[in-house]
């Protein structure tokens, strides 16, 4: 995470609170065990937000409502928690999402093009996310382990 003069801290562990969020750079460094905790109001500013080549292994981010673009680009999401997020302007992009879910959250209008979604769990929250048609199987893949559909063959 970076601080105010840009400069990539070291870190393993972090944790965003209240404030300013258009200092924070998670590029092309390790971040596990992420919180963030914004409140009942926590929104992030505005201006357009991008998370570019960061990892965010065992992240959750709690009641997260972004208010304007915000972009996750070839990031890896490990085990990654997204938890009663307003997310409608989200777009993630060539991101590695193992393990990933999306509890209770609104990603209505989200662009979730070039992903591989079979290992996301939460599958409601997609509800009205834009996906491309060859991501069709790996959304079938969530979609029946989110139900516990079990398949068999025929009966004999």
């Amino acid at each position: 995470m970076g601080g105010r003069d840009g400069h990539r801290l070291p870190t393993r562990e972090g944790r965003l609170h209240r404030g300013p969020a258009d200092r924070a750079d998670l590029r092309a460094g390790p971040l596990r065990q992420l919180q963030a905790h914004l409140g009942p109001s926590g929104r992030v500013a505005p201006r357009r937000r991008a998370l570019r080549g960061c990892r965010l292994d065992a992240a959750t981010l709690d009641d997260i409502t972004t208010i304007g673009p915000t972009g996750f680009v070839g990031c890896v999401l490990v085990n990654t928690v997204f938890r009663d997020c307003v997310l409608p302007q989200a777009a993630m992009s060539g991101c590695r999402l193992r393990q990933m879910s999306f509890e209770s959250c609104d990603l209505r209008g989200a662009d979730l093009r070039g992903n591989q979604l079979s290992e996301v769990s939460g599958v409601s929250s997609l509800r009205g996310v834009i996906i491309e048609p060859a991501q069709l199987p790996g959304l079938t893949d969530a979609v029946m382990r989110d139900l516990g559909v079990i398949v068999r063959g025929p009966k004999g």
